[in-house]
């Protein structure tokens, strides 16, 4: 089952994830500090 995604969250969870790997041209790990700083910035701008 799991929730049903109404506001499409999860796909803009991943565009924001897709544009962040894109600025910093690798794949986005948990330990890139700097990576997921990004990351967080992105979902920030999307939560407003």
């Amino acid at each position: 089952r799991g929730l049903t995604d109404d506001v499409g969250a999860e796909t803009m969870m991943m565009e924001a994830l897709d544009k962040v790997e894109k600025e910093i041209k690798k794949p986005l790990l948990r330990s890139d500090k700097k990576g997921m700083a990004l990351l967080l910035a992105e979902f920030d701008k999307i939560n407003q």
